[in-house]
């Protein structure tokens, strides 16, 4: 079984972030990255698998030179290889131009399954992984808490999260395209051996023409960012005195006099 993981760095939210001059983006300079932690239970996901039907495993990122460290630690997990989308052009990419050079790169490696995180940690677009599986034309399925492959390879038995708490139980023909949500597991740790021999293992660079991009389809982009701000405080708490049956009274009276939502 061929499995892709596709993933991405993202700054470590304990990071102190700064808007740049014109606040259209944060301050990369003293950002700290780790790998994304949607997509770190999608490695151990993917891993899980090749230990019950053998296979290989491969990562896919698209980012600066910086995402070869995140490639580095999947790699050390137990990944046998990467591929690293790494061309100035792609900088400043929305999701739809983000999915379009994964889903190219995928293309070429004829995957059975392709794996992502539900959404990345900053951006919380939950956008990438579906638009791939349209763009390759697969089945998908998102939010996933729980994957099973069947029917010798050729289907899956997932479980996903929906709202309110409610699972759905999918069954979908393979190949096809799953987002993974954290929770399904929990991630290993790298090893000693492992580190020593992700320093080994290929991790293959590909640019924009590579993928049969033109530069024109890459900085045609559906989103942009106007202007980024920090949320401003609001007004304090207001304390109710008084006992349980007057608190709660006086609570029913400003919501429907003072707030109007009853």
């Amino acid at each position: 079984m061929k499995i892709v993981v596709c993933l991405k760095e993202v700054p470590d939210m304990e990071t102190h972030f700064r808007l740049n001059a014109d606040q259209t983006a944060i301050e990369p300079e003293g950002l700290i990255y780790k790998m994304n932690p949607f997509d770190e239970c999608s490695i151990e996901e993917a891993l899980k698998l090749k230990e019950k039907f053998q296979g290989e495993v491969i990562l896919l990122t698209l980012g600066p030179d910086s995402a070869k460290q995140t490639l580095r630690k999947g790699l050390a997990m137990g990944a046998d290889r990467a591929i690293h989308i790494h061309d100035p052009i792609f900088a400043h990419s929305d999701a739809f131009v983000t999915a379009k050079a994964l889903a190219k790169s995928a293309a070429m490696l004829s995957a059975d399954l392709i794996l992502t995180g539900v959404q990345s940690e900053d951006g919380l677009n939950m956008q990438t992984g579906i638009m791939m599986a349209e763009l390759l034309n697969l089945p998908h399925t998102s939010i996933l808490t729980h994957l099973e492959i069947t029917d010798g390879g050729k289907k899956a038995k997932v479980t996903r999260e929906l709202e309110g708490g409610i699972l759905e139980e999918v069954i979908c023909d393979l190949p096809a395209v799953f987002t993974i949500q954290t929770g399904i597991n929990v991630p290993r740790y790298p090893t000693l051996p492992g580190i020593m021999k992700a320093k080994t293992k290929e991790i293959k660079d590909l640019k924009c023409a590579d993928l049969g991009m033109n530069p024109q389809e890459v900085t045609k982009q559906g989103t942009r960012i106007l202007k980024l701000f920090h949320p401003e405080s609001g007004k304090g708490a207001q304390m109710i005195p008084g006992d349980e049956a007057a608190a709660a009274k006086e609570l029913m009276r400003r919501l429907k006099e003072e707030a109007k939502i009853l």
